[in-house]
């Protein structure tokens, strides 16, 4: 089943909110995780989540976008990453959220695909 650009959209922004829901849990460090530090919650099995990421330097306008296909074990599937110039952080964030859903479409992620957080 192709997903509309609004289902994924809504996907990503449920994701979003189970990112700022997450509670915290012990770091990989061993050590308790601080109340402000994020919880990664994996797939179940037969689904993948797409995370993505941007990076935006406002002097010069360079901006970088990031994404990784995980499985339910955090290991990646399939990446991606581009160079860009943005004229905000919003607009670099808006381009990493691009990137994260051209890679939901995918065929290796188009049939498990659950997610897509920025």
């Amino acid at each position: 089943m192709v997903e509309t650009p609004l289902e994924v959209w809504n996907k990503a922004e449920g994701a979003f909110r189970e990112f700022l829901d997450a509670q915290p849990m012990e770091s990989s460090r061993g050590t308790p995780l601080q109340d402000d530090e994020p919880v990664w919650t994996p797939p179940t099995l037969v689904h993948y989540k797409v995370c993505c990421d941007a990076a935006f330097e406002k002097k010069t306008g360079r901006a970088a976008a990031a994404g990784v296909a995980l499985d339910s074990t955090g290991a990646i599937i399939i990446g991606a990453s581009e160079c860009f110039h943005a004229a905000s952080a919003a607009s670099a964030e808006a381009q990493a959220m691009r990137l994260g859903i051209s890679m939901a479409l995918n065929p290796v992620t188009l049939t498990k695909l659950v997610h897509v957080c920025g």
